[in-house]
């Protein structure tokens, strides 16, 4: 939806540098044909503080690999979520046929 509005460059003067730079860098247009980068590195003097670091210093790296960590923990879970489900399933089989083989005494006690 976001992208569809762009339909002249006074569009994007509400976007963020970041994402303008990520666009750019993905089309592998950030060069001095499609971008002053005088003005480029005026604009990072200006507003460097307030920006994250850009993907190539590392935070991608970062990011996939807390993305393959959740992935995993998440693989763990289920299996254990599915084992423990197992477990109680043939817990009570186990209980329910032990139950049949006893006569029971109204405490609960079987009768030996």
């Amino acid at each position: 939806q976001e992208l569809e509005a762009v339909t002249s460059p006074r569009h994007l003067a509400v976007w963020p540098l970041q994402d303008m730079l990520r666009w750019l860098c993905w089309f592998e247009a950030a060069d001095e044909e499609v971008i002053d980068k005088g003005t480029l590195v005026q604009l990072l003097l200006d507003k460097g503080e307030d920006l994250p670091a850009p993907g190539f210093l590392g935070e991608t790296a970062e990011s996939n690999f807390l993305t393959q960590v959740q992935g995993r923990v998440s693989a763990v879970k289920d299996a254990a979520t599915a084992l423990l489900s197992q477990l109680s399933k043939e817990l009570l089989t186990a209980e329910a046929l032990e139950r049949t083989r006893h006569s029971w005494f109204p405490n609960g006690r079987a009768k030996q």
